[in-house]
């Protein structure tokens, strides 16, 4: 079984902070690739968020889950949320233990929020919930998965481009 990497998150390439916080790539402290993103509040206490958005749409099509390797520095709640361009929603909340990166699954169909399309997936957002001035969260390489088989087709929509890629397992 293998994963389909949605984000290495070692740019903060279609990226957009709210304003309670800025975001920033941490080239130091990551679990893959060059980086993480790293989530500073700016105001607090307040929740903060950051949004992965780029041009189009995903197929997530046969995935049943979402990883990532969060790590939380201070703060309280962390949040995940998917959202599809049919305004449908599924988000996860959690609270990973302190100062320790933390590898996350998110089983889809699971969360709060009632669901999601797989087909039409526009947005991940990450929360940082009742952050005051200075709490970080950090997450690593975005995946969903499984993908496994003989062949199997994952098309991404991006940039008004279809990305297909075939993983053989």
């Amino acid at each position: 079984m293998a994963d389909l990497q949605i984000n290495a998150c070692d740019a903060l390439t279609d990226w957009t902070n709210d304003a309670n916080c800025t975001d920033a790539v941490d080239g130091g402290d990551f679990q893959e690739g060059t980086g993480c993103i790293a989530l500073t509040a700016t105001a607090g206490p307040a929740w903060c968020s950051d949004t992965y958005n780029p041009a189009g749409t995903w197929d997530w099509t046969g995935s049943t889950y979402l990883k990532l390797w969060v790590k939380r520095v201070a703060g309280n709640l962390v949040r995940l949320r998917i959202t599809d361009s049919a305004a449908g929603t599924e988000y996860w909340n959690s609270t990973p233990a302190l100062g320790n990166w933390v590898e996350q699954t998110l089983t889809f169909g699971t969360g709060l929020g009632g669901g999601f399309n797989k087909t039409i997936v526009t947005s991940i957002q990450i929360y940082l919930s009742s952050a005051n001035i200075g709490d970080v969260l950090k997450w690593d390489d975005i995946r969903v998965g499984p993908i496994s088989g003989l062949s199997v087709p994952v098309a991404m929509h991006h940039y008004g481009h279809i990305i297909s890629k075939v993983i053989r397992g």
